[in-house]
């Protein structure tokens, strides 16, 4: 991720929750981002040793206040698996951070506490209660595939007719670049389960 891409642009000193469609249909129909207590499936396949889930908390993307450089010579790379990690849309919901009334739980923080959860060190942060939806501002909608594409949708609703118009705008700009996916890319993915809020 460069300092002039598109999107990083788009998002840069905003807070994010990260989830799927799926993930966001139950947002939408429960009213709230609600904590993962393990209810949950996992969508990748170390989610299960993520610090977020360990305490029962929403991860979110912070990169208001990341604690390590995200981008330059010097930047932590990982944080970019939040564009990408839930297809073939991640949706990215911009939180307002005036709804955030308690402490973000930082990598550093956590991980004194237990040393082997898991954590994006750079940019995630834990919270641990629900978040209403109308605490959203906004809804980036991310080409799992490229986040060089990218749709913005302002306020907390997205429609399934959204969501469709959107992936088949996708699916024809990846096919007019000529986009092939790696062959080792879709083990990483658990296509066949509903992914987590």
């Amino acid at each position: 991720m460069r300092a002039n891409d598109r999107l990083y642009t788009q998002i840069k000193g905003g807070i994010y929750h990260s989830t799927s469609v799926t993930g966001y249909r139950g947002i939408r129909s429960s009213g709230a981002i609600q904590p993962n207590t393990g209810l949950f499936p996992s969508s990748h396949f170390k989610s299960q040793y993520s610090c977020c889930r360990k305490l029962g908390a929403i991860s979110l993307l912070d990169l208001q206040n990341p604690t390590r450089p995200l981008v330059g010579r010097k930047r932590w790379s990982n944080w970019t698996t939040f564009l990408d990690n839930h297809r073939p849309i991640t949706v990215l919901l911009d939180i307002d951070p005036a709804y955030l009334s308690e402490q973000l739980h930082d990598f550093d923080s956590l991980r004194e506490h237990d040393p082997d959860c898991t954590m994006v060190a750079e940019a995630e942060k834990c919270y641990s209660r629900p978040i209403p939806i109308n605490a959203v501002r906004r809804c980036i909608l991310v080409c799992a595939k490229s986040y060089s594409f990218f749709q913005i949708i302002s306020g907390h609703t997205i429609s399934d007719t959204d969501f469709a118009q959107t992936e088949a705008n996708f699916e024809a700009k990846l096919r007019k670049i000529g986009y092939t996916e790696p062959p080792d890319v879709s083990r990483l993915f658990d296509k066949t389960s509903p992914n987590t809020n």
